[in-house]
């Protein structure tokens, strides 16, 4: 077996670790297993072979009762593989302006075309029934959802939003920086992914009042919390004030779906809700990209494609149904 083999979990780790009275921090703890290796492992994702027999040996059980290698034959898909071919003909390329080499081989190597990516999403139906569902919720993780879901913003582009980012009048938010997450140093504040997504999204009357609710509800944690809590100028907070993680966003998103009983979609699958319905509506697709921060209308394009077939079908029924049958 190479040493670099990868194994994925094969038992519901975290009810372990419940049964056995031990938080994720403890456990990280008592096996040296980093707990974003943790959370991996809880979400299923491969890890290394070194932290599988530190958990086993941690459990007392041994790693085939816990583990099961991945398949080694797996083929990486053809966005990695670009994604790859970029990042080293980038590293050839300096190499040759440096010259310590004399031409950059990668230049004689095509990489694979992309495909089209598959995306999980919600119809009009499923989305209506999430945000019913979403009613269940404590309030700061139902608003913090439904903002997702009604504003296409990207995960870090949500939690990076401050107070003073909102235009109540123009009914607009502005998009300047993400909120991302490094064990040991904690949540902090980054640029954004690029220029394009540093934009302006307008935004709705629901969107409006829904940020109104989160402002409101702000102000009371704090006046009941006192000196427990935390100041800060995020929209999104935990009831302390305290910014909130973006691993634990999306854990607990996936958590409340699976208790909702609705299809096994992730937090990135509300931007592709928005995107979809978007489309479908009969919206622009040089607006819906603009709102998405894509520096290119062709990504809004493929990424969506299936919107736009839909888009398209429905274009073709209603011009069809303005002319008489016997024509």
């Amino acid at each position: 077996e190479p040493a670099n083999a990868r194994y994925q979990c094969t038992v519901d780790l975290k009810s372990l670790l419940k049964e056995q009275q031990l938080t994720k921090a403890a456990f990280s703890t008592l096996s040296s297993v980093s707990l974003t290796t943790l959370g991996a492992c809880f979400q299923k994702k491969p890890i290394s072979r070194s932290s599988a027999e530190k958990i086993s040996t941690s459990l007392r059980t041994p790693v085939s009762s816990l583990f099961s290698p991945c398949d080694p034959q797996k083929v990486l898909s053809s966005s990695t593989v670009q994604r790859y071919h970029s990042l080293i003909c980038k590293i050839l390329n300096d190499a040759v302006h440096w010259q310590l080499i004399p031409y950059n081989p990668c230049t004689r190597i095509s990489a694979p075309k992309s495909s089209t990516p598959e995306i999980a999403y919600l119809d009009d139906e499923e989305a209506k029934a999430l945000l019913k569902h979403l009613r269940t919720l404590p309030s700061h993780y139902r608003r913090a959802y439904a903002l997702e879901m009604l504003t296409g913003l990207r995960r870090s582009e949500l939690l990076g939003l401050e107070w003073s980012d909102i235009d109540w009048e123009q009914k607009s938010i502005r998009v300047c920086r993400t909120s991302q997450y490094l064990p040991g140093h904690g949540v902090y504040t980054d640029t954004t992914k690029n220029r394009s997504s540093q934009r302006i999204v307008m935004i709705s009357d629901q969107t409006v009042r829904m940020l109104q609710e989160q402002y409101l509800w702000q102000q009371i944690q704090k006046k009941t919390m006192g000196d427990g809590w935390q100041e800060t100028e995020r929209v999104i907070t935990m009831p302390n004030g305290q910014p909130m993680r973006p691993d634990h966003f999306s854990s607990q998103f996936k958590k409340h779906i699976r208790d909702f009983g609705l299809p096994d979609i992730h937090l990135h699958s509300l931007r592709h809700t928005y995107a979809t319905l978007c489309i479908a509506k009969g919206e622009a697709l040089t607006a819906v990209a603009e709102q998405l921060g894509h520096a290119n209308i062709a990504t809004t394009a493929k990424i969506y494609a299936h919107a736009i077939k839909s888009a398209q079908i429905s274009a073709a029924k209603t011009i069809g149904d303005l002319f008489d049958e016997d024509l």
